[in-house]
């Protein structure tokens, strides 16, 4: 019995337009995370963040400096006085 090792090729962005994702897009929102200091993202990126997220696309510095982005964000809402 032979081991035959074989090699498959896979075209990311039919996979990621399936998902409503652009290459383009993720790599705008992968740079705003790590250059951002404060939260300061739209609906849509937010939405893309979340599926980046969710299919472990981002890398371990992009997922810690977006949680600390989000965590900033709940941070001020607990901090906010009350009406």
């Amino acid at each position: 019995m032979r081991n035959v090792l074989a090699t498959v090729e896979i075209d990311t962005s039919v996979f990621l337009k399936d998902f409503g994702m652009d290459k383009e897009k993720i790599e705008a929102v992968k740079a705003k995370i790590i250059d951002s200091e404060k939260f300061n993202f739209n609906k849509e990126e937010v939405e893309l963040i979340y599926k980046l997220t969710g299919f472990d696309l981002l890398t371990a510095s992009e997922m810690r400096a977006a949680l600390l982005l989000f965590s900033g964000l709940n941070v001020r809402r607990l901090d906010a006085k009350p009406d």
